[in-house]
This record gives structure tokens, sequence and C-alpha cells, in this order.
């Protein structure tokens, strides 16, 4: 597969991204923070946990494990969310144990 392509997904999963797609061209300032992700597992997630991602700027490496949710610290900033098929929202993923070096900080705004 090209990664800058919609390849391998189902005419109603391109019909699906459009709209999403649609709604973003809409709203450029939004558009610049969020994205689309396929939601997939690698292994199970209890209901407790979520993905928590920590990065090593130095290497520039990104570590995704599962963590409680009762070990979550005050500096977490949720990054992914799954909505349900009865509507309901939940954070999937989040990341950043202590706040981001300046320079990601300003690419962010």
């Amino acid at each position: 597969m090209k990664v800058n392509t919609l390849d391998g997904l189902s005419t109603d999963e391109r019909r699906f991204f459009q709209k999403i797609a649609d709604v973003i061209a809409e709203n450029p300032e939004i558009g610049a923070k969020f994205g689309l992700f396929r939601v997939h597992t690698h292994f199970l997630i209890n209901d407790n946990e979520i993905l928590y991602e920590t990065t090593d700027f130095a290497q520039r490496v990104s570590t995704i494990r599962p963590i409680s949710k009762e070990n979550l610290n005050h500096h977490i900033e949720p990054t992914q969310w799954v909505i349900s098929k009865s509507g309901s929202v939940e954070v999937f993923q989040a990341c950043c144990g202590a706040p981001p070096p300046p320079f990601v900080s300003e690419l962010s705004h």
C-alpha cells in the first residue's frame, strides 16, 4: 500500500473517509489538530486501561503501552478517541507525561 492513498479501503470506508475529510476541510482550524485513524489492536486492552504514549525527544522515539486509568497523572492529553456503536465517546490513547518541549508547543498553535 502506498503511504498517501486510500488503497485497501472498501467503498463504504472511502465514502466515510471522504465525509470526515469534508468536515475537516470546512473547519481548517480544527483540521490542523485532528485526523483519522483506523482502530485496530495488537493485543487486548482491559476496560480499566488506555494506551499511553511517551516520547524520547532526543532519540525521536515514541513508545505506546497500556496503562491503568487509575495511574494517569494530571499532565495527560487525550490524543485518540473511539466512538461506540451507541455513540458514546471514550479516550483510547493519551500522551505526554510531562509538558512537551517549547518547539512542540509552537507547532500545535
